[in-house]
């Protein structure tokens, strides 16, 4: 039988296993596994050095980010239902979350996205296609 995962066991786990956690939010399923293989392949010992979970949508996502409160969010920009545009202002205007780094990996780079990725304070911009060097580097520098 199966055992419930409920809160007590989610913070016996966080202090057994005292990993970052990392929010990856895309509504497109292959672009949130090649984000996750790219970090799980990131491990020391055959052991993931962060916790991954993922969203398809901002929406979603935000309550994710309620009950985990992530290390780390990484998030597309288009996206239905509450895009990463949507998702970073609901957090900046957070006293609760405005301080958890964002990157974002988006296939825009025109002079309007990267006008309002700059007004949001983004932590870090990642076009993709990207290499697995440019994304880990990035993780690196915002949970150093």
């Amino acid at each position: 039988m199966k055992k419930s995962f409920n809160k007590y066991n989610k913070t016996k786990m966080k202090r057994l296993c005292p990993r970052k956690e990392i929010l990856i939010v895309d509504d497109d399923e292959v672009s949130r596994y090649y984000a996750e293989s790219v970090i799980r392949k990131e491990s020391t010992f055959g052991v993931c050095k962060y916790r991954i979970t993922t969203a398809s949508n901002g929406a979603d996502a935000y309550e994710i980010i309620e009950e985990l409160k992530p290390s780390l969010i990484i998030t597309d920009l288009l996206m239905f239902h509450m895009n990463g545009f949507e998702l970073i202002a609901k957090l900046h205007a957070s006293e609760l979350y405005k301080n958890i780094p964002v990157i974002v990996l988006s296939c825009l780079d025109d002079s309007e996205t990267r006008e309002n990725v700059d007004k949001l304070k983004i932590n870090a911009f990642i076009r993709k296609p990207y290499t697995p060097e440019t994304l880990i580097s990035a993780i690196h520098n915002l949970l150093k």
